[in-house]
């Protein structure tokens, strides 16, 4: 034991400072073997000889609980001394070698456990587990496999076999264990969530969700999964639904690097980058280790303008985790990559060559290696990367033209003039929206840029609110539930009034609002202004403009500000056949022009 006063070791030779009047070496020191991946007692005093062997497990087991591990491991050492081939101390003992961080150690001592006790499914589980974070998934796929056998309805072992597959990228047979694992036991939510991430490595994205949140019901203080679902839903554009699971996960492990991540997650998205940029630091000072952090602050700075900070930031997140695929990507847009870049390039496709990633990261790494090289000037080799991305983007994809084509036919065909005229009872007064609509890269965002910088109007970006509450909007309409709309109304016009104020429009710029704008018309009769991006202008425009591209954005630029800033509803006519829109968005925009509502377009 330590001497109290000193907190250090007697002498081996010494009197041991337990008081019994031995040396030692031969007393308290007796089970402290010297060396790396030896077992040390523990800062508490040991167990004295008069204490049985139950007494000193159970002793360890309750210091295990309650996370007093050098307790433990002096209590079970104890026990060792005396029957060195104890099972239950050497289970114990290779439990607390794995928490502290000693796995080789916990494989050898886990290995020795089950010779002594070969039928011992929780030897195999907790040996497997070690074996799978050291990489060694054969071996850990076939203890559990053994595991099974011995006790085929344990769920627990189901579910560890399929992380093992899934760390092998064997991503089907994963799932066929996790559902397995559910199956025996609905309420095993590690299960559940398990199942969630490998189904969202197929990109099943809805079943996904679901798992994560049986998951999160099972298991309420699960801070992972509502972070990776919080993940899964922002990439689906559910902004508000992600925020409310960033926060969960937050609430969940508030003291975690975790839990700190996912604030620093809710305030970039309420646009608090400075007290986002001072959680992040904070987090480094607290686990400089965290690979995440770094590449959060990384891109918190790029996003700032503030490149220089940012390279080193991104830099430390790849050299503390190389497969922080995301950090290479993001890394490599933070400047133009030179000479000096080369061993940044060449470490890129060299990742690509295990079989480690999940093909979303493979595409990530080659969009990364591409960019790279094109900014060297090696475009052969850098489209060979953007070509391969694209394909495994590609992957896993369906696109159903049929079907989108009825739902489009379904969509003019239900929202006719008459239809609005006649459902007058859903409609509010509100006037702020400007709902700017296109296919992707059609200059959206650069239609809101301009319009945006007019006093009066205010930016919203790209809203989620249609995308999540369009659905139930369309299915108000059909039952005509007034109510029901008229308040979805309400709240869209609420969080347009949250994000600006003071002022008298809001823009939301999600281009494919053109599909939830259907349910946005009876909403809000005919005082919302909507702006089709394309790449087309009206004759009229293009003769004035002598075909300058500018010249039509300047043009359009000023017809659009002075149309939805105007407060004289008389100075454009909006009775439904006297208005005058600019670009029509094919089939889909030309119900609003028969409807009434005023269309724009650049």
């Amino acid at each position: 034991m330590r001497d109290p006063q000193k907190g250090t070791y007697p002498a081996r030779n010494g009197p041991c400072s337990c008081g019994s009047g031995r040396k030692y070496k031969h007393c308290c020191g007796a089970s402290r073997p010297l060396g790396p991946g030896k077992f040390a007692l523990a800062k508490s005093p040991p167990a004295t000889p008069l204490l049985g062997i139950d007494k000193l497990l159970a002793i360890g087991m309750e210091a295990y609980r309650t996370g007093k591990l050098n307790e433990a491991e002096a209590q079970f050492a104890q026990v060792l001394t005396r029957q060195p081939r104890h099972f239950r101390a050497l289970l114990m003992l290779g439990a607390v070698a794995g928490r502290t961080g000693r796995i080789p150690l916990g494989i050898r001592v886990l290995r020795q456990a089950i010779s002594v006790q070969p039928q011992s499914t929780d030897a195999r589980l907790l040996l497997a587990n070690f074996l799978r974070e050291t990489g060694e998934l054969t071996g850990a796929v076939s203890l559990l496999q053994e595991a099974i056998r011995l006790r085929p309805r344990n769920a627990a072992l189901h579910s560890d076999l399929g992380l093992a597959y899934l760390c092998g990228h064997r991503v089907a047979d994963a799932i066929s264990c996790f559902e397995r694992a559910v199956a025996l036991d609905p309420n095993l939510a590690i299960a559940h969530f398990n199942l969630a991430c490998a189904l969202e490595r197929q990109r099943r994205v809805a079943d996904a969700v679901t798992a994560y949140r049986r998951a999160i019901a099972l298991a309420p203080d699960l801070a992972e999964a509502y972070s990776r679902l919080g993940n899964l839903l922002h990439a689906q554009g559910y902004r508000d639904q992600a925020l409310a699971y960033f926060r969960g996960a937050a609430a969940a492990s508030p003291n975690s690097t975790l839990g700190r991540l996912n604030r620093v997650k809710v305030l970039l998205e309420e646009e608090k980058s400075a007290e986002a940029e001072t959680v992040l630091r904070t987090t480094i000072a607290l686990d400089p280790g965290s690979s995440e952090a770094y590449r959060l602050l990384g891109n918190t700075l790029r996003e700032a303008g503030r490149f220089e900070e940012a390279i080193p930031c991104l830099s430390k997140a790849t050299d503390l985790d190389p497969t922080q695929i995301s950090a290479y990507h993001d890394l490599v847009h933070c400047k133009k990559l030179g000479d000096l870049d080369r061993p940044l390039i060449t470490r890129m496709p060299s990742r690509l060559e295990g079989n480690d990633l999940a093909d979303h990261e493979r595409a990530l790494l080659h969009f990364a290696a591409g960019k790279g090289l094109d900014d060297l000037g090696l475009w052969e080799e850098a489209i060979g990367h953007f070509d391969e991305a694209n394909r495994l983007e590609r992957c896993g994809l369906f696109f159903d033209r049929e079907r989108l084509v009825a739902r489009i036919d379904r969509l003019i065909a239900r929202f006719t003039p008459e239809t609005i005229a006649g459902n007058s009872a859903f409609a509010t007064d509100c006037e702020a929206p400007v709902l700017i609509v296109g296919m992707p890269r059609s200059g959206t965002t650069l239609v809101e840029q301009i319009v945006s910088s007019h006093p009066k109007i205010g930016a919203g970006g790209e809203l989620s609110f249609w995308n999540e509450r369009g659905s139930e909007a369309i299915a108000g309409v059909n039952d005509l539930a007034a109510p029901l709309v008229r308040q979805i109304a309400d709240d869209y016009c609420a969080l347009l009034r949250e994000i600006a104020p003071g002022a008298m429009r809001v823009t939301d710029k999600m281009p494919f609002n053109f599909f939830g704008s259907a349910s946005h018309a009876p909403c809000c009769r005919t005082r919302t202004s909507f702006i089709a991006a394309g790449i087309r202008s009206i004759p009229a425009f293009r003769s004035t403009s002598r075909g300058s591209l500018r010249g039509r954005i300047l043009l359009t630029a000023v017809a659009i500000l002075s149309f939805i800033t105007s407060s004289t509803p008389g100075s454009w006519p909006i009775g439904g056949r006297c208005f005058r829109p600019i670009v029509s968005l094919k089939s889909i925009m030309r119900i609003w022009s028969a409807i009434g509502s005023r269309s724009l377009g650049n």
